[in-house]
This record gives structure tokens, C-alpha cells and sequence, in this order.
């Protein structure tokens, strides 16, 4: 590793924008801990369905709608001096999809099947409308935060938002106790509700970014050139490429994730309460963990965060695979199931730290080694051709119904270890 030199301090205009993005981080994780789609909102699509499947479904419905419409509307963005207003409108949507979902728990709750697919439909709604206002968003960040000081707004995001997810989760899990004064679903309306007030205050802070104006091309070019473009970055950037197969891999071997609240209910008998648990312990663990990548990556570059953030997910897969093998001996089964939620927590924060080193380090490489002029083809191109890439949680459901918990927990540790290998293949990237 070698270090790197000193950095120009923020003028005040900078720092404004500065502090109002790791606002709006903050408020947006603490929110989505509310209604987190692989913990809480997983626990409940299985209590309603029974099924690993439509808890896999779920999560991929949540992905696959961030991903999707970027290439579609990204020449149409790229155009355009300002975004902030396609942001507001974006968000707009996404806030209405939560007061959806929030009247489907409360008069759905009879039909369990019903309620299922409401919750599905809204997820693939909200996360949409994210994959759309993702594009503005991160041309705004770029716009208003010098590249130098990326990675630790990233950082500071997390640690904030953690920390406040963190709270939110003690309190979901709470409301989700067996003898909390909340009843089904009235529990689960006010976790949604939490979720819809945290979101609002994220966005309301970021819309008072004074967004700074770039030149840009002022006619949209026909969707076919844009598509052309994108794919000629495949070939003539060398890092664009290896990225993406970083996230092939990355995402084949994060699939198992998803299915540690079925595979502790269905094998230990856990309770549903301990998604709060769950919820709470990845939100600190973020937060906590994001300092750390934050400084690796100011220090060393995005690719060494790549590379130790990979290195620590592979434990994850590897260690739920050695539970799923020793829950086969009675013994040693009784033995987990009286400890699961301390062993699950851990597994938990080494996946979430983890998680959050890759996560950061995606968002910041692509958007410093896009030009600025490109950069709305950079995020359009990786993220939509990153689509299909979410349809890995629904084939971990998949496997799982058709061959076993630890034959996928095998699969993820292999995927993550070639995944490291890629990473080590990746240049240092700054603009």
C-alpha cells in the first residue's frame, strides 16, 4: 500500500453541501432500518408466506427496480443542467409507494397472500423510482463534493446513519416482541411509519443542496448512440469492465445473505422479533465499520477497500455453511439453537461491515472514474447491465427448495473468493 498526499480543504459552499449529503444518509438509513426488506420485512414475507422464495422474490424485487430504468432515462438526464428537480419528483414517488404500503398492512392483514404481493409491488415502486433519482443524485454529489472528499461523506454517512439505524432497530425490535403493546399489524405500521418520517427528512435535507452547474450537452442524444456508448466503454475502459465483474461475483456471493432469518427460523426455531435484533446490529455495524473503509479509501484508494472489504464477506457464506453442515448432529443443533442469536448478530456485523466497505467503494470508483461529461453514461450503463445481477437472491431461494442450505452457502463462498481475485486485478482510479 502506498499513502497519499494531503488534500485542499472545502470552502464554505463545499461544507454546506457536504453536511447536508451526510445529513441525508443519516435519515435515509435510519429509515429503511424501519422497514429493512432483508431482516424485517424478509421476517415477514416468510410469517405470510411460508416460503423462502417469496422472501428471495422480495429482496430481488427491492434491487431489480433500482437498477432497471437507469439506461432508459439516463440520456435524458445527462442533457440537463440542473437535476435537482428530476430528484424531487423521484422521491416524491418513492415517499407515495410508502404510504401505500403502510394502508396495505393495516387494512390487508386478513388476506395474508394479498398483503404479500401489496408489499412486493410497493418495494419494486420505491425502489424505481430510487434507480431514477440515483442518476441526479450522484451527479449532484460529485458536482458538489470534490473528489478528494468523497469517500469520507460516504463514511460519515454511514457512521451517522448507523448509529441512528442502530436506535431504530432496538426500537423495531421492540415493537415486534411478543409482549410489546403493539399488536399485529399495527406493529408493523409503525415501523413503516418510522421508516416514511426518516425518508422525509432525508430527502427534504438534500433538496436544500445549492446544486453547482456543468456544461453540458444541450440536446439528448438518440437512445441508440447513448446505448452504443455504453457499450463501447466495455472496451475501451479496462477498469469499467473489471468492475462489473466484481459485481457478478460479488453480488453471486452475497445471495446467501438473505436467507440467514429463514435458515435460523426454519433450524433453530428463532423468533420473529429478533429481525428488530438483526436490523439493529447491521445498522451499527455499518456505521462503525464505515470510518474505517472511509480512511482506507482516503489513505489507499477504493481498489485496497475492495480488496479487504471482499476478504472479510467471505467469512460470512463460509461460517453459515459450517452451521448448516453441524446443525446435521442433534447435539451440536441443540447446542446453536440455545446460542443462535449471538452467533447470528456476529455473522451479521462481519456481513455488514463488510457489505459496507464494497457498497462505498462501488459508489465512489464510479463516480471518480467517470469524466464528467460521461458520467451519467457511466452510472446508467454499470447499474442497468448490474440488473440481472439481483435475480441472485431469488435463485438463492431457489436453490435452497431444490438441493440444500449448505450447497448455497458453498456456492456464495466460491463467488466471493473470485470476486477477491478481481479486485486484485483493478487500477486506482481519481477524478
Amino acid at each position: 500500500m502506498t499513502a497519499r498526499s494531503t488534500y485542499a480543504p472545502l470552502t464554505g459552499e463545499q461544507r454546506r453541501n457536504y453536511r447536508l449529503t451526510v445529513a441525508n444518509g443519516s435519515l435515509v438509513m435510519m429509515g429503511f432500518t424501519f422497514i429493512a426488506f432483508d431482516s424485517i420485512l424478509a421476517g415477514l414475507a416468510y410469517d405470510l408466506t411460508g416460503s423462502t422464495l417469496c422472501v428471495g422474490l422480495l429482496v430481488t424485487g427491492a434491487s431489480i427496480g433500482w437498477l432497471w430504468p437507469q439506461m432508459l432515462v439516463g440520456n435524458r438526464i445527462e442533457c440537463r443542467e440542473r437535476k435537482m428537480p428530476i430528484y424531487r419528483a423521484t422521491v416524491s414517488v418513492r415517499l407515495g409507494a410508502m404510504v401505500v404500503m403502510l394502508a396495505a398492512i393495516l387494512f390487508l392483514s386478513a388476506m395474508p397472500r394479498t398483503l404479500y404481493a401489496a408489499i412486493l409491488v410497493c418495494a419494486i415502486v420505491m425502489s424505481s423510482a430510487g434507480g431514477v433519482c440515483s442518476i441526479p443524485f450522484m451527479d449532484i454529489v460529485a458536482k458538489a463534493i470534490p473528489a478528494d472528499h468523497r469517500s469520507m461523506v460516504f463514511a460519515w454517512r454511514r457512521l451517522l446513519g448507523g448509529l441512528l439505524g442502530f436506535l431504530a432497530g432496538l426500537l423495531a425490535a421492540r415493537v415486534l416482541a411478543d409482549d410489546s403493546s403493539v399488536a399485529y399489524p399495527y406493529n408493523y405500521a409503525v415501523l413503516v411509519g418510522g421508516g416514511l418520517v426518516g425518508m422525509s427528512l432525508a430527502y427534504h435535507a438534500f433538496l436544500q443542496i445549492r446544486e453547482p452547474i456543468e456544461p453540458v450537452e444541450r440536446r439528448p442524444r438518440p437512445f441508440r448512440d447513448f446505448l452504443r456508448g455504453g457499450f463501447a466503454l466495455f472496451r475501451e475502459d479496462r477498469d469499467f469492465r473489471l468492475l462489473y465483474l466484481f459485481r457478478l461475483f460479488h453480488s453471486l456471493g452475497l445471495m446467501s445473505q438473505i436467507l440467514l432469518v429463514p435458515f435460523v427460523m426454519d433450524v433453530f426455531d428463532a423468533h420473529v422479533k429478533t429481525t428488530g435484533l438483526f436490523a439493529a446490529a447491521m445498522a451499527l455495524a455499518s456505521g462503525l465499520s464505515s470510518m474505517v473503509w472511509g480512511r482506507i479509501s482516503k489513505r489507499f484508494g477504493e481498489v485496497w477497500t475492495f480488496r479487504v472489504a471482499t476478504a472479510l464477506l467471505v467469512l460470512t457464506p463460509l461460517s453459515m455453511l459450517a452451521m448448516a453442515v453441524l446443525a446435521e448432529s442433534d447435539g451440536t443443533r441443540d447446542w446453536i439453537s440455545a446460542h443462535y442469536l449471538w452467533v447470528c448478530l456476529i455473522l451479521l456485523a462481519l456481513y455488514t461491515g463488510g457489505r459496507c466497505g464494497t457498497d462505498m467503494a462501488n459508489m465512489v470508483y464510479l463516480m471518480s472514474m467517470a469524466p464528467s461529461e460521461k458520467r451519467p453514461l457511466y452510472m446508467a450503463m454499470m447499474n442497468t447491465l448490474s440488473a440481472p445481477l439481483v435475480l441472485f437472491p431469488t435463485l438463492a431461494g431457489g436453490l435452497v427448495t431444490l438441493t440444500s442450505y449448505a450447497a448455497t452457502f458453498a456456492l456464495s463462498c466460491i463467488a466471493l473468493v473470485i470476486a477477491l481475485g478481481v479486485a486484485s486485478r483493478m487500477g486506482h482510479r481519481r477524478m
